[in-house]
């Protein structure tokens, strides 16, 4: 079965990790009197915050979000009323990251109180720092509001972020006003208020479409990427293409890997758009340029892409297979041009985290070995992806096998699909390796 596009990109809440401990801007020459670790070491007193940061982050990484939260408090209460620039600095880096910590854990009402005691305490600092953490902790209390369901609230913080920050000379303060107008988007579209989604897409990419900062054209991109998706589900094609392609000749070039990312995806859904519309032969070609240019990509959110793109390349060989059915050479030959590039596809991700591609990847493959007449390896693939995708899965290969219907191959390989489905019981399980 084809990708199933995810009509949305997710609702950011942080650009960077959040947990990592901040290098703060003060000029660590002017020293406090020191602290002691646990092992005798003297620090200054900045040093001695940033050694708690660094150790709460080590606690989240290791699962332990319980004690990464005591420390954040720790350093809130050794250092909350400290003025030292760098000092107020890390201290509303642990906040941040303590309203982030409870909203992990659910404690949604703790994260949001959290949030506002962080604005009510440093609202008016004019610390470039603090004003970023200010910012990223408005976000963080937007983000807390529409897990809420409280759409209007979430609303108004983000339009306040940009309100107090649009005209920052901050780069780092564009990418947190970046992160609250794409978010801001998400929540209009929660609310099927798609014209205003689509016109704070546009206005992201008019206002900072031109920069250079990194991390502002990545949500540059991002905002691009959901304007295409958006442009999707309205029917509005043409729109469309032209926007993914518009991201492909923009940052088509960039090196940065989230950036990569996201001209990967806008390609495959090109790719997808295309074979959608009927223009097989052009959403082929973009997989396989897809493939061309990713091929040797060491980045995984890249990786999975690409899979994606061979999981489209190999269906819409299945399906021209199909078509050519009464040829037998040709069809043939497109079949194996399929489970070539569905099985490179299997090869380029980490397949545990990725279920659905993987449920669709073993489908394709099962249903292609079938058409292949090699039943006992269709067996073995099919069941895989049932365990994996259950009921969509289930259904989605029933569809494929009505299109270009080819009998009595069709109505055998459906026999096939009912037969597991009923002995699965019509539950999804875990992932059993295929041969």
């Amino acid at each position: 079965m084809p990708l199933l596009r995810h009509l949305l990109l997710s609702i950011c809440l942080l650009a960077t990790p959040l947990w990592a401990p901040a290098e703060t801007t003060e000029n660590q020459s002017t020293r406090q009197a020191g602290t002691r670790d646990g092992l005798g070491k003297r620090h200054s007193r900045i040093e001695h915050a940033k050694l708690l940061h660094t150790r709460a982050y080590e606690h989240v990484e290791a699962g332990e979000a319980e004690k990464a939260l005591a420390i954040y408090q720790d350093i809130d209460r050794r250092y909350g009323s400290d003025p030292q620039p760098a000092m107020r600095e890390q201290v509303a880096w642990a906040l941040v990251g303590l309203g982030y910590a409870h909203g992990q854990q659910g404690r949604r009402d703790k994260a949001i109180a959290i949030y506002q005691e962080i604005d009510q305490r440093y609202r008016n600092d004019q610390l470039p720092a603090i004003r970023e953490q200010v910012a990223r902790a408005l976000i963080g209390l937007g983000y807390q509001y529409g897990q809420q369901g409280r759409r209007d609230k979430a609303i108004a913080t983000y339009q306040e972020i940009d309100r107090r920050y649009r005209n920052a000379p901050q780069p780092e303060l564009h990418e947190q006003v970046t992160i609250a107008l794409f978010n801001l988007g998400v929540t209009y579209y929660q609310q099927a208020r798609y014209d205003k989604e689509i016109a704070t897409y546009q206005e992201i990419d008019t206002r900072y479409g031109n920069t250079r900062h990194p991390a502002v054209r990545k949500q540059v991109a991002m905002a691009l990427l959901n304007l295409g998706v958006a442009y999707n589900r309205q029917g509005r094609h043409d729109k469309e293409i032209t926007t993914y392609q518009d991201i492909d000749t923009r940052f088509g070039n960039d090196e940065l890997p989230e950036i990569r990312q996201q001209v990967v995806n806008a390609l495959v859904y090109l790719g997808d758009t295309y074979a959608e519309q009927g223009q097989k032969d052009k959403g082929i070609s973009v997989y396989l340029a897809v493939e061309k240019r990713y091929r040797n990509d060491p980045h995984p959110a890249v990786r999975q892409w690409l899979a994606q793109a061979m999981n489209g390349l190999g269906f819409e060989l299945l399906m021209a297979a199909k078509r050519e059915w009464a040829n037998p050479q040709q069809a043939q030959d497109r079949l194996q041009q399929a489970m070539k590039h569905l099985q490179r596809g299997l090869r380029r991700y980490d397949q545990q985290q990725e279920q659905e591609l993987t449920a669709m990847l073993h489908g394709n493959l099962g249903y292609g070995y079938f058409l292949q007449g090699k039943h006992e390896q269709a067996e073995t693939r099919t069941r895989s992806s049932l365990r994996l995708g259950g009921k969509t899965l289930f259904d989605g290969q029933l569809a494929d096998a009505r299109r270009h219907r080819i009998e009595p191959l069709d109505s055998d390989y459906e026999a096939l699909l009912k037969r597991l489905w009923q002995a699965l019981g019509g539950q999804s399980k875990g992932l059993t390796p295929a041969g």
